[in-house]
């Protein structure tokens, strides 16, 4: 009984180790990779239409079923930020898909700051951003598409 107790311990650790970064992204059997992107979302915790923009992203992802999500810019327009950012991620998130995030002259305004906003996204299961460097309040970075059929870079995506 111990035995078992400590494989599953050990099962559970390693899983959650995992991430989505774990995973390569990777154009499907017929050489597609669809990519969703959401732009001034301008969400509001407790806001009929920002909730209303919850609604849409989700139907989009069913509809669409992405290989990628890129949110670009000005996803949180009010305070509490960092709920309004966890929010947003999360609805995301819960269809386990990947995702990252740039961020727009409005995401800072609301007493978060890049640097908070780009380390909560990092703690969002499916997130493929890339560890911050301590001196980077959000950095740019690139994540490489690989071919369907071999392990072969098909393209290279810019986040700036």
């Amino acid at each position: 009984m111990k035995k078992l107790a400590f494989l599953c311990s050990l099962f559970l650790c390693l899983g959650a180790g995992l991430s989505a970064k774990d995973q390569e992204l990777k154009y499907n059997k017929d050489g597609k990779f669809k990519i969703v992107q959401f732009t001034d979302i301008h969400y509001k915790v407790g806001n009929e239409t920002s909730a209303q923009s919850l609604e849409l992203i989700d139907m989009i992802l069913k509809r669409e079923k992405p290989d990628l999500v890129v949110v670009t810019g000005d996803i949180v327009y009010a305070r509490p930020a960092l709920e309004g950012m966890r929010i947003v991620t999360e609805q995301i998130a819960k269809h386990k898909v990947p995702f990252v995030i740039t961020f727009g002259n409005h995401d800072r305004e609301f007493e978060a700051t890049n640097t908070e906003l780009y380390d909560l996204v990092r703690t969002i299961p499916y997130n493929y951003l890339p560890e911050r460097p301590a001196d980077v309040a959000s950095p740019d970075y690139v994540l490489e598409v690989k071919a369907s059929k071999s392990d072969e870079v098909a393209n290279i995506l810019y986040f700036l």
